[in-house]
């Protein structure tokens, strides 16, 4: 999964962390609580609660997101970019399940650029690849 097969040292270095199940309990947790079909329900409702808050804040938001897609699927991101008001939407282009650990850096400077640039949006309005944006500075958005 990380597009290369790891050393042996690098292995450990994963491992490290989780050597008892204890200590891999929240690696469990975390992927049993997304919520499928309203299910768990807590989690399904803190989660339903948080969109419904975006869908009405004018709060600048970013979104990174990325082909395939496992967690914002292309059309997911569409659908957030015309339905939430001053979002700035980059697409990554092509990258593989763990971009964030594939290409940090790549990451962190989009983020940082994303934000430092953040865009006052027309509602539906996307950020392509080569696409302009109106921009506002950072200042701004405290």
């Amino acid at each position: 999964m990380a597009g290369r097969r790891l050393s042996q040292e690098e292995m450990e270095y994963y491992r490290a962390p989780y050597k008892d199940p204890i200590s891999r309990k929240p690696l469990f947790m975390w992927p049993n609580q997304i919520p499928f079909d309203g299910d768990p329900p807590n989690t399904y409702e803190r989660i339903a609660g948080n969109a419904a808050k975006l869908r009405t804040s004018t709060m600048p938001k970013l979104l990174l997101w990325a082909k395939p897609g496992l967690i914002i699927p292309p059309r997911e991101a569409e659908k957030l970019a015309d339905e939430l008001p001053n979002l700035r939407s980059i697409y990554l282009g092509r990258e593989s399940i763990f971009s964030r650990k594939n290409t940090p850096t790549r990451l962190d400077n989009t983020s940082h650029n994303g934000i430092a640039r953040s865009a006052t949006m027309r509602r539906g309005a996307r950020s392509r690849p080569g696409a302009a944006a109106a921009q506002w500075p950072i200042s701004s958005m405290a």
